[in-house]
């Protein structure tokens, strides 16, 4: 076909449309005032009013355009009658079907989208299509509330109340494949940057939340920031641009819910993986890999402090961010979708691992040491890249470098130039992200096709890139086109060519409208030989010969298509370029690397490299690129994609459409910006203005004529059904009589009922009431039939409940009352044997209160009769060895002298004489019956009971004063022994009183109570001794009137140190001098115990400094019996109130230590006692616990022994001081009498003094050591100091020692 004719076939082509337009939009009827569209230019009209017009006569017009200030305010302009248009009245701005307008023409139709997309309303219908206008900016259309507005509607017919939505097309096509079990498909198209993506996402929300509940949906929802990320990207005209096309499948089960899913995709643009134009970016993933990673991470994927920076296949678009897009949250979106749809931590690591990879391919460098050969520069590039994609780095380096070629059986290594390695090294690049980007389609697949089996229906939604058009355009645009190309075919096919041809088979009255077919630019690019040639075949041809350029591949394209009228190129220009002339515009094609894309090899040397990769998802890449190029050898990717394309459609054709146009409004990508120009572009290449009036004059709706009346002849009462008996055609008339259907509305065809939009409304919503209804009757039916089968079940089973019931309550009655019986007499029982425990403890308890009474009254009576008896035998045996001492000593000093008995008398009564001139008024002596009495009461007080109560009771004070019984009191024997105790040497030392076992306690004190009473009897033993030999000094003493004998007792005094008393002036002698021996040694016996004192109480020892004041501070009891044992010891002749000098003191202090030694002794050893009998359980104490009360008692014991361990040694220096003093008073004082000191040093001390029966070895050897009876009376008055420092008692015969 030549120019010519090409000029003269479009300008009939124009006039035709001219008078189409005349013919459908004329001006006749108007007047003047009515508005009009002036066409001000061939892209924009202006809104103004008709002044004067006269179609009949002229072809012009005069309009008065609108202005600011008014309708028709504006300037006066005429124009031709082609160039006006009549506008729709202002009460049909912004109707939401453009068939409802009066006057279907451009300027009407853009400026209905105007109004529309200023008021958020982006959605408009054009007849069967849903022209959706992307706004930029987050729209409220998409909440849960609306779209449960749209899942509620009754039928496919209703579409009163629903505005034109995404959701509502998405829900006829959900409903049309639900009633009539047909497949549906939702085709989605525009051009770039129109919002084709978020309204596919947007109608899978919706049909997720229609018929989900499987789980299913959530997976298929997932798909979408997966594949967005890895195949979408910034471009020129869209930020979020899908760089290959996808039609997902949604498979629905019987029960019309998801149950699975497939993605087929078509063409990833892999050249943008290592080339971008300025302002555009490559694919999403690579950039949140770069921002979302963490540090960890990062070291993990060797990623550089500036990614976007420093990686060569990111920074050369100079475009790195996208204004609102956070790429480091996308990143975890992208996580979490890929761990949706079944990929692992694992695997998400490899994946990350080979993006990563890719991007440090793209940083390796080349150097050419020659001209024939390059080699790679090493460093850290390709060092990473080989261990991310675990390659051997050596082998890397060699595939980017050389090339091996098999020919005829031999290698041949030939060296790649600095273009052909980086070819490679891109085309390695562009390998490895197309086999991820598969391997990725194909895991989803796998996880989603699990209901595929299950299903009969399935819908498609497809995206697809849209029409595009750049500065330089390649063969990827080129590709993107011809689907476009191919879609817009399909479309005007399924809503021009079909309906039209429908209608002429049909017989039916129609008016064809014509329309733009695109066929010639499909057959100008995929036509093949025989019939005729296309670009893509000629660009097979080219790359089968060997030496093919681009530049020969566009001179093959001008000599073979200049003929065809879709095909340009400017002869000027000394260029490969070429036009083709789409349906959306002219766009402007480079044969630069259109072979090479065409062909996409691989070189073999590189395969082997991806092949020898240790990680396992490169070794799967491998599998697939391998697969791929085995494809490739017979087919290039130019026809692969032609025959997907085919495969698509023939996919649609199968499957009822759904027509979604989304428009792009402006080209800057902002919101609230409405480009008329650029909007009426897009509506032009989408045949908006013809389906338009396609819709309004066809009929949309169309049923078969048995179809129609298996639906609808239900509707017909029983008289018109048997009227109709003519078949299907008939019954079909008579429900069009029926409901009384207008006969424009519909057209009766051949084998169709053809209805125009909305007219079986009424009939729809009739069948649907009484599809209610019947369903109303027959669950009431079905519900009267169950509900009595129910009632009847359930008087059954009332009745039998009612007996089981009846029956497990009287068990359990009579179970209950068994209980309460037994309860009764386990209660009688208990309170019982608790009454007869309390009774029998109380009775324990005063049976051992009566035994402990009596047996200590019976301790009391024998121990006082024994004491009486060994009082008595004491007294005799004294009276006895005081005679034989008598004796013998008259006999020693008759020896020693030469004199008579009457000699030494006559010494006696000399002493007796002159003794009282050294010697104070002497106390009245009790009498020999007295003493005796006294010496028994002494000894009654030697056998305490073996344990005593801590604190008498109230009761048993009050029996025992009741009684007569005198309170035990501590006597002089027990403070002998508690003196005795404190000297014991270190191995006696008291025992632990905070040991872990009070057992192991008691048994410590048991050897220690062994130990002191061993000691004990050594102690008593050498007493008793030194008593005998007391009791014999006295007798020898208690006669005064022998000076001699005073004489020798004056030079003792000097040896002891002890003053001797002064004389006292002669005075009567008193009857005690005439006393008998033993009569005086019972005088110098305590004539009684010590004044009773009150028995301490437990609160006395609380607090130990106030015990020790007490014990010391008491009247009556310490101080004065203190003095009189004192006293006692010392002899009459010192116990007179004149002698109480320091020494008194001394004594009186000492004494006071013993009485208070002896009472703590014996209060811890009762609390002991005390507390082993309750650790015993053999005494009941239920608010003491033993194990307290031991530590108490050690603290108690502790604190005093330290405080008495104070005042020992304080006495300790009392009595120096007090020594001291003595010997200072004692020289001062020193006797002059020479008739006792001539006695001492003459006869008498040659003769010892009659020494008792019975005495220890100590004084034995005592007494043998001195010489004659001034040596023996210095010893023994020795001993007798010595027994006053010890603090014993020498006054009370020697006991058998008790038990402690």
């Amino acid at each position: 076909m030549t120019q010519g004719k090409m000029q003269s076939k479009q300008k009939a082509s124009q006039g035709k449309q001219n008078k189409q337009q005349w013919k459908h939009d004329t001006l006749e009827g108007l007047t003047k005032g009515s508005r009009v569209w002036f066409r001000a230019s061939p892209v924009s009209w202006q809104l103004g009013t008709l002044t004067s017009v006269n179609t009949s006569l002229t072809t012009e017009c005069i309009v008065a355009l609108d202005a600011t200030s008014g309708p028709g305010s504006g300037d006066l302009v005429t124009a031709q009658i082609t160039e006006c248009v009549p506008a729709n009245p202002s009460i049909l701005d912004a109707v939401p079907d453009l068939t409802s307008l009066s006057y279907l023409n451009e300027p009407s139709i853009l400026h209905d989208l105007h109004q529309r997309y200023g008021q958020d309303l982006i959605y408009t219908h054009a007849g069967p299509v849903l022209i959706a206008v992307n706004p930029f900016k987050r729209v409220p259309l998409y909440a849960t509330d609306q779209m449960q507005h749209y899942k509620a509607r009754a039928n496919l017919e209703q579409m009163e109340g629903f505005t034109p939505h995404v959701f509502l097309t998405a829900d006829k096509a959900y409903k049309a494949m639900c009633q009539h079990g047909q497949s549906q498909s939702l085709v989605i198209s525009g051009e770039s940057g129109a919002g084709k993506t978020e309204t596919t996402k947007v109608a899978m929300q919706y049909l997720a939340g229609l018929a989900g509940g499987t789980g299913v949906e959530g997976q298929v929802l997932q798909t979408n920031p997966l594949l967005e990320a890895f195949g979408n990207a910034r471009t020129l005209r869209n930020n979020n641009s899908s760089r290959f096309g996808k039609l997902i499948e949604i498979y629905f089960s019987k029960s019309q819910n998801i149950c699975g899913a497939l993605i087929q995709t078509y063409l990833l643009e892999k050249s943008r993986v290592t080339h971008q134009l300025h302002s555009e970016r490559n694919y999403h993933v690579f950039y949140q890999l770069c921002k979302g990673v963490s540090a960890e991470e990062a070291e993990r994927y060797r990623l550089p402090a500036d990614p976007m920076h420093d990686f060569n296949y990111l920074n050369q678009s100079g475009c790195s961010s996208i204004e609102g897009v956070d790429d480091a949250t996308d990143f975890t979106t992208l996580k979490a979708a890929m761990t949706a749809v079944g990929i692992n931590q694992q695997q998400q690591t490899e994946v990350f691992e080979v993006l990563a990879g890719i991007l440090w391919l793209g940083n390796i460098q080349f150097r050419a040491p020659t001209d024939d050969s390059v080699s790679v520069e090493p460093g850290a590039a390709v060092a990473n890249a080989a261990a991310l994609l675990q390659m051997s780095e050596p082998a890397l380096m060699s595939a980017l470098t050389s090339r091996n070629i098999v020919a005829r059986g031999e290698t041949i290594v030939t060296q790649l130039k600095m273009d052909g390695a980086v070819d490679a090294r891109d085309a390695l690049a562009k390998a490895t992200y197309a086999g991820l980007f598969k391997w990725l389609v194909d895991r989803i697949n796998a996880a989603l096709s699990v209901g595929k089996k299950k299903t009969e229906t399935s819908l498609s939604i497809l995206d697809i890139y849209g029409f595009e058009c750049f500065k330089e355009n390649s063969f990827e645009q080129l590709c993107i086109n011809y689907a476009n190309e191919r879609l817009q075919q399909q479309f005007n096919k399924h809503l021009f060519k079909l309906e039209q041809e429908v209608y002429a088979s049909e017989g039916v009255d129609w008016t064809t409208v014509e329309f733009e077919d695109n066929q010639e630019c499909l057959d100008l690019i995929e036509a093949r030989p025989p019939k005729s040639v296309g670009i893509l075949s000629l660009l097979d041809e080219e790359c089968m010969f060997p030496k093919a350029t681009d530049s020969t591949f566009g001179a093959k394209l001008r000599e073979n298509l200049h003929s065809n009228g879709r095909f340009r190129y400017d002869p000027k220009k000394p260029t490969d370029d070429f036009i083709v002339e789409h349906y959306a515009g002219p766009v402007t094609y480079s044969c630069t690397r259109f072979l090479d894309k065409n062909k996409d090899t691989l070189s073999s040397d590189l395969m082997e490299v991806m092949k020898g990769s240790g990680q396992g998802l490169m070794q799967q890449l491998a599998s697939t690129v391998a697969a791929a190029q085995v494809s490739r050898s017979s087919q290039t990717v130019g026809t692969r994609f032609r025959d997907q394309l085919k495969d698509l459609i023939t996919r649609l054709d199968q499957t009822a459409l759904h027509f979604v146009r989304c428009v792009k409004p402006n080209a800057a990508q902002v919101p609230s910006m409405f480009d008329a120009s650029l909007v009426l572009h897009q509506l032009r290449c989408c045949g908006v203005l013809e389906v338009t009036r396609i819709a309004r004059a066809g009929y949309p709706t169309r049923y078969l004529h048995q179809e129609f009346a298996d639906r609808y002849g239900i509707l017909l009462t029983p008289k018109a059904r048997g009227r109709a008996k003519g078949g299907a055609l008939e019954l079909c008339k008579a429900l069009l009589e029926e409901f009384r259907v207008e006969g424009s509305m519909y057209q009766m065809g051949k084998t169709r009922l053809f209805f125009r939009a909305g007219v079986l409304g009424h009939l729809e919503d009739t069948w649907a009431r009484i599809q209610r209804s019947v369903l109303v009757i027959q669950s009431t039916w079905r519900m009267l039939k169950y509900r009595r089968a129910f009632l009847r079940q359930r008087r059954a089973a009332v009745a039998i409940q009612a007996q089981v019931k009846g029956r497990q309550a009287r068990a359990a009655y009579a179970q209950l009352r068994r209980r309460h019986a037994a309860a009764v007499a386990v209660q009688t029982a208990y309170r019982g044997h608790k009454v007869r425990q309390e009774f029998l403890l109380q009775r324990d308890a005063a049976i051992a209160v009566q035994m402990g009474f009596r047996r200590r009254q019976l301790s009391e009576r024998v121990a006082g009769r024994r004491e009486k008896r060994w009082a008595a035998e004491a007294v005799q045996q004294a009276l006895q060895e005081a005679k034989a001492q008598e004796q013998e000593q008259f006999e020693r000093i008759k020896a020693e002298f030469g004199v008579d008995t009457a000699t030494v008398r006559e010494v006696l009564t000399m002493w007796r004489e002159h003794g009282d001139a050294f010697q104070t008024p002497p106390t009245p002596q009790p009498q020999p019956q007295q003493a005796l009495q006294a010496a028994e009461a002494s000894f009654a007080d030697l056998s305490p009971p073996d344990a005593l109560p801590r604190q008498a009771s109230a009761q048993e004070q009050q029996a025992g004063t009741q009684a007569g019984a005198t309170p035990w009191q501590p006597n002089p024997v027990a403070q002998t022994q508690a003196v005795a105790a404190s000297q014991l040497p270190s191995d006696l030392e008291r025992p632990n009183l905070l040991s872990s076992s009070s057992h192991v306690q008691l048994k410590a004190w048991e050897e220690y109570t062994s130990k002191l009473e061993e000691k004990y009897v050594a102690l008593m033993t050498e007493h008793e001794s030194f008593q005998r030999e007391l009791a014999g000094v006295r007798g020898i003493l208690d006669d005064g009137t022998d000076p001699d004998i005073h004489e020798m007792y004056e030079h003792a005094r000097e040896e002891t140190g002890r003053p001797a008393p002064p004389r006292p002036v002669q005075a009567a002698r008193t009857p005690s001098a005439q006393l008998p021996v033993a009569a005086a040694i019972a005088a110098y016996t305590p004539s009684s115990t010590p004044a009773a004192a009150p028995t301490p109480s437990y609160q006395e020892y609380e607090s130990e400094s106030e015990d020790s004041e007490a014990v010391l501070d008491t009247p009556g009891t310490t101080s004065q019996g203190s003095a009189q044992r004192i006293g006692a010891e010392r002899g009459p002749h010192l116990s007179t109130p004149s002698d109480r000098g320091p020494v008194a003191s001394g004594a009186r202090y000492v004494n006071k230590l013993s009485e208070e030694f002896n009472r703590k002794r014996g209060l811890f050893d009762d609390d002991l006692a005390f507390i082993r009998e309750v650790k015993k359980q053999e005494t009941a104490a239920a608010d003491m616990d033993p194990d307290t009360e031991l530590q108490t008692l050690h603290k108690r014991f502790s604190n005093w022994k330290h405080e008495f361990k104070a005042r020992m040694k304080e006495t300790e220096k009392v009595m120096k001081q007090v020594d001291k003093e003595e010997r200072r008073r004692s020289k001062q004082q020193a006797p002059s009498s020479s008739l006792f000191t001539k006695a001492a040093k003459g006869p008498l001390a040659a003769t010892p003094p009659a020494m008792p029966r019975r005495q220890d070895a100590a004084s034995v050897s005592t007494t043998q050591e001195s010489d004659g009876s001034k040596a023996s009376i210095g010893g023994i008055i020795r001993r007798l100091s010595m027994t006053k420092k010890s603090g014993l008692t020498v006054s009370t015969p020697p006991v058998a020692p008790r038990r402690l």
